[in-house]
């Protein structure tokens, strides 16, 4: 009977394994949440007949600055690129995050609010015609000056006119101050309100290298336009030859703490301290366990597991962050080995408070 009932239980956690297995087969490759700091564009002449419009969305802190760097190049003949960028920032979450990349091109070079709450800034920059030829630099891209933000026009919400405005109308027209705080509020309505206050200009002591700076703290979309120039033909009979090139494109968000964005970096340092007091936690239990080691029960030995797991989940998390702070690049497959982990060590925490629930007799 022990023996049939040892073979039903083994038989049915096979079963439960085979469904796991199935199931993580047929379901969509799991992608890491985390934001990263650097991209790799990859642009040739089949791509640009179905997007020409390149997203990338990250939560940044103010100072950020951001790069585009030209990496590779396979352009035989040599070919001219018209390429522009974007950049607008959102006090609305879902309205950066949520927006569909092949979508882009309805923000591109927008200047009012688009979605309630999503009032921000935005800057726009045309590069002039770049002929993509062998043994491109890096710095194709750099800028000798940032360009200024200029606030998102937001619509005009008319309201009745009480006599209490008609009032303050009056009072306005006589008062000079009061005059000068409406035409400031009714700036910032129309868009032609200052942008927050930044260091624009290059200072000689730092080395310049990038494109763009961001002004405040919040979400941002920096979108990439490419254009081929079509040459025109002598006559209407000649006909271009289809030209096949190739380039790559780094795209790079850099800001006070590294590449880390401004979302992620209290989460880092959550984790960071966590997973110290899961190390002094387990040294406890350790020097505990060592002390009394002859009346140890078996329940002790997993609760010393559990404190493993936790410690060993919260270091995965961290140098995941760590990662993406100091290489910009998530670390493949990291979050969902932590979450398994977290799943694990929940799971067995659960089932110790349940057994220890039972009495002594039980656990002994």
């Amino acid at each position: 009977m022990a023996s049939a009932m040892k073979t039903w239980l083994l038989t049915g956690d096979l079963t439960k394994v085979l469904f796991l297995l199935i199931c993580i087969h047929f379901t969509r490759p799991l992608n890491a949440v985390s934001e990263p700091g650097k991209w790799t564009l990859n642009v040739n002449s089949d791509t640009l007949k179905k997007q020409s419009f390149f997203l990338f969305t990250k939560t940044m802190f103010n100072n950020t600055v951001i790069q585009l760097n030209w990496l590779m190049e396979h352009c035989d003949p040599p070919v001219k690129l018209n390429i522009s960028w974007y950049l607008r920032s959102s006090r609305c979450f879902d309205e950066v995050f949520g927006l569909d990349p092949l979508k882009a091109g309805s923000y591109f070079r927008t200047t009012a609010v688009k979605q309630e709450g999503g009032s921000g800034f935005y800057v726009f920059h045309q590069h002039p015609a770049i002929e993509c030829k062998q043994h491109m630099t890096r710095s194709e891209f750099f800028l000798n000056k940032f360009e200024e933000p200029t606030r998102l026009t937001e619509p005009v919400q008319e309201q009745p006119v009480t006599y209490k405005d008609q009032g303050m109308r009056k009072r306005s027209a006589e008062d000079p101050k009061e005059a000068v705080a409406v035409k400031a509020e009714a700036a910032v309505a129309t868009g032609k309100a200052p942008a927050p206050a930044a260091n624009k200009e290059v200072t000689p002591q730092h080395h310049f290298d990038a494109d763009a700076q961001t002004w405040e703290d919040g979400p941002y979309m920096f979108i990439i336009h490419i254009q081929e120039i079509k040459e025109k033909s002598s006559t209407a009979t000649d006909s271009v030859p289809p030209q096949n090139w190739v380039i790559q494109l780094e795209v790079s968000m850099k800001g006070p703490h590294d590449y880390i964005s401004a979302s992620e970096w209290p989460l880092m340092i959550f984790y960071m301290v966590m997973c110290v007091i899961y190390v002094l936690l387990g040294l406890l239990w350790l020097g505990l366990s060592a002390c009394y080691w002859r009346e140890l029960l078996r329940i002790q030995f997993w609760i010393g597991g559990v404190i493993f797991l936790g410690m060993l989940e919260k270091a995965v998390y961290y140098a995941e962050f760590q990662s993406i702070r100091y290489d910009g690049l998530s670390v493949q497959g990291a979050v969902v080995f932590a979450e398994v982990l977290s799943a694990v060590k929940r799971t067995l925490a659960r089932v110790l408070v349940i057994i220890a629930s039972l009495g002594y007799g039980i656990v002994k």
